[in-house]
């Protein structure tokens, strides 16, 4: 069972990093084809499958808003301040058990 924990985003927040899909400008010869990816509703903190922790973000639709590796629940919980600061909201475990991790954060998370 992966081990996770989650936030939700209480407030829109004053974004400190933003996330993208695409190359960034330097590797398309200057032009810039990103495409912003949107604001997550909850971010949650699992397990690596070999190790570390990744900080997956995600919509209220249950869209993909961002993920990233860290190599510690620390590491994870300490990105998420800098990109959210004050619209971050407590941490909680997701008990053992549930099968679906999204699908309780976000109900959760409303």
């Amino acid at each position: 069972m992966t081990k996770a924990i989650f936030a939700p985003i209480i407030k829109t927040p004053e974004l400190h990093s933003k996330h993208f899909i695409g190359l960034p400008p330097e590797m398309t010869g200057g032009e810039d084809l990103r495409v912003a990816m949107p604001i997550p509703l909850v971010v949650i903190a699992a397990e690596g499958e070999r190790r570390g922790w990744v900080l997956y973000r995600y919509t209220s639709d249950r869209k993909v808003a961002g993920e990233t590796w860290h190599p510690s629940i620390s590491d994870a919980k300490e990105q998420a301040a800098q990109e959210y600061a004050e619209a971050l909201g407590r941490w909680r475990e997701i008990p053992e058990g549930v099968d679906d991790i999204l699908s309780y954060a976000l109900q959760q998370s409303r």
